[in-house]
């Protein structure tokens, strides 16, 4: 681990045998538990599941990216760098280096798959195959048509998850009001609904009410005032306001 203009920097081999790091070496090995096991050393906790790592060895794959386990250990390495250096947290980026044999075939894959969110995410991926037919590390974002159709998956799967929750909610009080939060960007920035699956005007249709979280702080807002002002001029221009509640941060937890 070294640091340059105030940017420290990681170095994770993720080898077939050995994970390493400037400070670290670890078996690829990986156990995963939906409960917390009786034994906690070197533990990652991710998605609420518990995982030992070093522990058991991971047979050979010719694609790292089959599963999410490389994935699990490029994290828990980058965390014991990090806890090396008394962090508990950062902001990080990923400088993506592949031996040459694999750099025509599995660029692009291995990339998405390290930098993976809930877009690129196995399951993710998985559902993608089923609904377009295709690997989602392909998805060209440069063609207009094909974002929307994928924006538009991301909404559904969304909904779906949503409107479960609401009907199970509903049997049991029928008259419930339902009320469900939306991220500020997806009203401030034109092609948030891209990366946040979430519409403005869709939740006003859908819903009782709509819970924008105004978080200017989180936000890393530097004028709080006119990033509020911003969301209440979207809020009377798409007339929601009889149906839309802000809920605004007041208090900078980082600071």
């Amino acid at each position: 681990m070294k640091e340059l203009n105030g940017i420290i920097i990681i170095g994770v081999d993720n080898g077939y045998g050995n994970t390493k790091t400037a400070n670290h070496c670890f078996r690829t090995g990986i156990l995963g538990f939906d409960t917390e096991p009786l034994f906690t050393k070197d533990m990652l906790v991710y998605n609420e599941r518990y995982h030992l790592i070093g522990e058991g060895h991971k047979e050979f794959v010719g694609e790292k990216t089959k599963d999410d386990e490389f994935y699990l250990l490029t994290l828990a390495a980058i965390a014991m760098e990090l806890h090396d250096a008394g962090l508990t947290g950062a902001d990080v980026f990923l400088a993506v280096g592949l031996p040459l044999t694999w750099t025509a075939g599995q660029k692009e894959k291995f990339a998405a798959y390290l930098g993976q969110n809930e877009d690129f995410s196995i399951p993710a991926q998985t559902s993608y195959q089923q609904e377009f037919g295709k690997d989602l590390t392909t998805l060209n974002t440069a063609d207009k048509a094909e974002l929307a159709a994928f924006t538009q998956w991301k909404q559904n799967a969304l909904d779906k998850a949503a409107d479960g929750a609401i009907n199970a909610f509903k049997n049991l009080h029928p008259h419930a009001v339902i009320m469900r939060d939306i991220y500020a960007g997806a009203l401030l920035y034109p092609d948030a609904e891209n990366w946040l699956g979430q519409s403005y005007e869709d939740y006003l249709k859908q819903y009782d009410y709509t819970v924008v979280m105004a978080y200017p702080f989180m936000d890393k807002e530097d004028k709080p005032y006119d990033y509020l002002k911003k969301i209440a001029q979207v809020v009377k221009d798409k007339q929601g306001s009889s149906k839309t509640l802000v809920k605004i941060q007041t208090y900078d937890w980082d600071n």
